[in-house]
């Protein structure tokens, strides 16, 4: 089983220090940079699944980084900072997903708690649902064998199964348009 991977990158040793341990313990690989340079020479190397980036990193700004790692490996972003709220911080997010980089803001400070739930969203749990051997990884089983019996998930989702597609993600109009879902209709 391989762990997912998450970059990191923030100029403030003590945020690097705190999210680093924080996803580590959860169980991802986690690297970090304390530059903007750094952050696009481990990206190029380790191929993260996740960017969380402070968005002012001296150098490039953490939005070009972003873009840029974004686009060579195909990783979503997080952004870390005291603006996240803030609407012209929103609008510039909209802004590059337009241009593709599916990405998402935290604000500073956080509770621990909401921000590891908040890369379990992103970018689901810790272990890669990878297949080796030709089996799926599932981290519930001892030498192939469920450690814990499997149930079924309640409800009826028969009908929605059918229609899913591997590329519903893909073709999603919320994902396409960089609108959010509570957009207005002004918006829309």
């Amino acid at each position: 089983m391989s762990k997912k991977s998450v970059l990191i990158a923030d100029p403030d040793p003590n945020v690097l220090e705190r999210v680093m341990m924080l996803l580590a313990v959860d169980g991802y690989a986690v690297r970090g940079a304390s530059t903007s340079q750094e952050a696009i020479d481990r990206a190029e190397t380790q191929l993260p699944k996740l960017l969380i980036i402070n968005p002012q990193m001296p150098g490039l700004s953490g939005f070009e980084v972003a873009s840029q790692i974004s686009r060579k490996v195909r990783c979503k972003v997080i952004f870390l900072t005291e603006l996240a709220k803030d609407a012209d911080f929103r609008e510039a997010l909209r802004g590059l997903r337009q241009q593709g980089c599916d990405c998402s803001a935290v604000n500073l400070p956080f509770e621990d708690d909401d921000f590891v739930d908040e890369v379990h969203r992103e970018i689901g749990s810790p272990i890669s649902d990878t297949y080796k051997e030709g089996k799926p990884s599932n981290p519930a089983t001892e030498n192939g064998v469920p450690s814990r019996p499997l149930r079924p998930a309640e409800g009826d989702y028969k009908a929605l199964l059918e229609m899913v597609e591997p590329q519903l993600y893909d073709h999603n109009a919320f994902r396409l348009t960089g609108l959010l879902i509570d957009s207005s209709l002004r918006d829309i």
